[in-house]
């Protein structure tokens, strides 16, 4: 009974300290993301800058690996179109008669 009434006392101060959702949610901000070209050139920017660019080169390789995992999981079995994937979004949007999904490139 005393783990009951210790846990019941806890979820309410977590419930009674949490932040206000709407303030966490529009303080939300974008970051600024370059895309470069292969000499190194600025095409363009998006978003706002909070902090100092990044190189790649300086990122642990789990995080360039975290982000291919996530984008395309057949990243490095096919030529830099994944055909499954389009034919599947090309499928789908039929389907639906509307733009519904994309492939990953």
């Amino acid at each position: 009974m005393t783990t009951a009434i210790g846990i019941a006392g806890y979820v309410g101060y977590c419930a009674a300290t949490l932040p206000d959702i709407d303030k966490v949610v529009k303080n939300t901000r974008a970051p600024k993301i370059y895309i470069l070209a292969a000499d190194g050139t600025e095409l363009a920017s998006y978003g706002a800058q909070y902090g100092r660019p990044v190189k790649l080169k300086q990122l642990p390789d789990y995080v360039a690996q975290a982000v291919i995992a996530t984008e395309d999981r057949r990243f490095y079995s096919h030529f830099g179109v994944d055909p499954r994937s389009v034919l599947r979004a090309v499928s789908v949007n039929v389907i639906k008669g509307r733009k519904a999904q994309v492939a990953s490139t």
